[in-house]
């Protein structure tokens, strides 16, 4: 029998067609049980995986489990929909969902068609992953969410900014927009966005409204991170304050190596830290070095995507070892190399063992 669990969003589940809130039906508690038994429904959860997730300053964390546990099942079959069934099982080292079912998970839909979206540059697929996003599990509180909502909003993020950007490109401006303002919405500092919906509002020569939103945009991020914004087309100001009202389409990517910020293999960033120790002389502004070194080799891949797309366009980075990525970024002091660091520091360090994780500043 098909059993269909929503994770975007509040926790539901579809079966024979009709919806169930479980966040409603079963709790905070009771619901991040069975969604993290979902999420694990091809190998369970081992009682002690549960008790360290949920029991683990309890004085008789077994107790506890066992007892939520039999609440689960029990609040499970109050559900007229869900009574004929036992859908928590046991198996040999903790539990699982009866494999009477056939589980299936928007999350798995979701990475599914945003795979299928890359591999074709579908427009329409990537609109389908966009409409079916919401924050993971955005009723519940619990750790061990926290990586699963950090992966899934850099997931959305990075396709929106693609979406945006394919609706700008056949003009489709009024969808470019709305695309751009909603994934906003999740990070209002997106550069990528931020460059979508201001061109969308200049190619419906909305240049007031570009105006505003590109000064309004650039004020909060002063008050809030102490420097300027550092957006990626300079001349986007002037573009968008100019009296010329007969402006063509202005095309802020025409060419795409400027999209983001320049991934460079080891070699190459070392190569470019030479040039700017040698040319450092002749600037305002700083190049500073930032190693991120982990413990363990998997965490730094994981960083890698976590911060590729909330870096600056002038930003460099690169993988330099299994164990060390190191940036390069150009700032007026500092205090700013600190507060830029910290916000992305802020992006990776819930979906690592931060124990594992040490960082080096170096002005050149």
């Amino acid at each position: 029998m098909k059993l269909k669990v929503y994770l975007f969003g509040r926790l539901r589940l579809e079966l024979n067609g009709n919806i169930i809130d479980l966040e409603e039906l079963l709790g905070n508690q009771l619901s991040n049980v069975f969604a993290l038994l979902v999420c694990n429904n091809e190998k369970g959860v081992t009682k002690n995986e549960l008790i360290e997730k949920f029991w683990y300053d309890s004085e008789n964390p077994a107790n506890a489990l066992k007892y939520a546990i039999f609440r689960l099942r029990n609040t499970l079959k109050q559900e007229p929909l869900l009574s004929d069934y036992n859908i928590v099982v046991t198996n040999k080292t903790g539990y699982t969902i009866s494999d009477e079912f056939e589980i299936e998970l928007d999350v798995e839909e979701f990475e599914t068609k945003y795979y299928l979206a890359k591999q074709n540059n579908s427009l329409g697929f990537y609109r389908e992953c966009f409409d079916m996003y919401a924050t993971f599990l955005d009723g519940l509180d619990s750790d061990w969410t926290v990586n699963e909502r950090s992966h899934y909003l850099q997931q959305y993020l990075q396709l929106s900014a693609v979406l945006a950007k394919l609706y700008l490109d056949i003009y489709k401006n009024e969808d470019c927009m709305m695309v751009a303002k909603k994934a906003l919405s999740y990070d209002k500092y997106n550069e990528e966005l931020i460059y979508c919906y201001i061109n969308s509002l200049i190619e419906n020569k909305q240049y007031n409204e570009a105006l505003k939103y590109y000064d309004n945009v650039s004020r909060s991020f002063k008050e809030e991170m102490g420097f300027k914004l550092n957006l990626k087309n300079k001349n986007l100001f002037d573009i968008i304050s100019s009296k010329n009202k007969n402006i063509d389409k202005v095309d802020l990517f025409n060419n795409e190596k400027f999209l983001s910020a320049m991934y460079v293999d080891s070699k190459t960033f070392k190569s470019i830290i030479t040039y700017e120790m040698r040319n450092k002389i002749r600037e305002d502004n700083h190049r500073y070095v930032v190693f991120i070194n982990s413990k363990k080799p998997g965490d730094i891949d994981k960083i890698i995507t976590a911060i590729g797309v909330n870096l600056r366009l002038n930003d460099i980075y690169c993988k330099i070892d299994d164990y060390t990525i190191g940036l390069c970024m150009k700032l007026a002091s500092k205090e700013d190399i600190d507060i830029v660091f910290k916000r992305l520091y802020a992006k990776f360090i819930d979906i690592v063992d931060k124990e594992n994780i040490s960082y080096e500043i170096k002005d050149l």
